[in-house]
């Protein structure tokens, strides 16, 4: 628990107020055990199986935005809790983002013909190698936090390169 303290100095009868902040130990600590959080996680997957019912559910455009909007917070709140206690399934994330990456590519590869430009086809060449070189990591025991970062990281950079054409 954070709580804001003074800290008086006096120097030559002066007294002199310095803010600053403590984090007081374990005694008072407002943080969840490790059991707490994985509790949450469980409580939190009910909770998203009624948010994603509601979603298909919604009458109307306001039901179904106040549904998304509640379900997109419990997946983030989710997903933190996940990380905190080591229970993120990198792996899983990872495979999703070749999947991705690769039904992407399949689709613009399928839209390719003769009027294509050059472009579009170096494009496709380049998600293709992509795709190969992490496909050899789909299953393993690899570091997939580390792999997941890596591939975000090479298809952001491959979008940037191409935007500039695709206006």
């Amino acid at each position: 628990m954070k709580k804001a303290i003074g800290v008086f100095v006096g120097a030559l009868g002066m007294t002199i107020l310095l803010s600053g902040s403590i984090v007081l130990g374990n005694a008072i600590s407002s943080q969840d055990s490790k059991q707490q959080k994985l509790e949450r996680i469980a409580e939190d997957k009910e909770k998203i199986k009624v948010q994603e019912k509601n979603m298909q559910e919604a009458k109307t455009d306001k039901e179904y935005r106040e549904a998304e909007s509640e379900l997109k917070k419990s997946l983030k709140d989710k997903a933190k809790l996940e990380v905190e206690t080591g229970t993120y399934d990198y792996q899983g994330y990872f495979a999703n983002r070749l999947f991705a990456l690769n039904d992407c590519r399949q689709i613009l590869e399928r839209d390719l013909d003769k009027s294509s430009k050059e472009w579009e086809k170096n494009k496709v060449k380049e998600m293709k190698a992509l795709y190969k070189k992490y496909k050899a990591y789909k299953n393993g025991d690899w570091d997939y936090s580390q792999l997941s970062k890596d591939l975000n990281r090479e298809c952001d950079e491959l979008t940037a390169k191409y935007a500039k054409y695709e206006k």
